[in-house]
């Protein structure tokens, strides 16, 4: 298919640059930003907000393999929307936007070289799935076993870097939105 062509650019002679500085400084960020925000936040507490908090999150960035792993809690209320969407389903446009994020920060074609690998679905019950480009890179439910109107944790696989680790977020963010858009009071 490709026989002549370079797999990063398809042939077309565009140059592709990565942009590792910028990735990282937001890694970092987030890094920090989380610490603060995830310590002793209880995802069931009564606060305030009119919204429910969906989803807590905490990541972490550092140099080298799994540098930009990420884990956290499904609350309750997202996960039986989750649910009700049932087995394998897939969330295209979450999927359309993490693909954007790569083409943002990379300058890749939207048809490019391992695009097919950016994926969000729901799997079992309730247990959401994201994957990106690498080597499995994912967030997944950290257990399986399956309790009506709980939460649950997730982590993640192979996150080797910051860009992983933002296009895993934006999948997150995404999914969020969708839930919000569907649940407007």
């Amino acid at each position: 298919m490709w026989e002549d062509e370079c797999l990063s650019c398809r042939g077309t002679g565009k140059e592709i640059e990565y942009r590792w500085k910028e990735i990282t400084k937001t890694a970092c960020t987030l890094d920090i930003l989380t610490r603060c925000l995830h310590g002793g936040i209880e995802i069931n507490k009564l606060t305030s907000s009119k919204k429910n908090q969906l989803l807590s999150l905490s990541t972490i960035y550092r140099e080298g393999p799994h540098g930009g792993s990420l884990d956290g809690e499904i609350s309750p209320c997202f996960a039986s929307w989750i649910e009700t969407l049932g087995n394998e389903y897939r969330f295209e446009q979450t999927i359309n936007n993490m693909k954007y994020a790569e083409n943002k920060m990379f300058g890749l074609d939207k048809e490019g070289f391992r695009m097919h690998e950016f994926d969000a679905f729901v799997r079992g019950k309730n247990r959401l799935c994201i994957g990106v480009p690498g080597d499995r890179t994912s967030i997944h439910p950290s257990g399986w076993y399956y309790e009506k109107d709980r939460g649950y944790e997730f982590s993640c696989h192979n996150v080797d870097n910051p860009a992983q680790q933002l296009e895993l977020i934006i999948g997150l963010a995404s999914i969020c939105d969708k839930y919000r858009e569907e649940n407007k009071s």
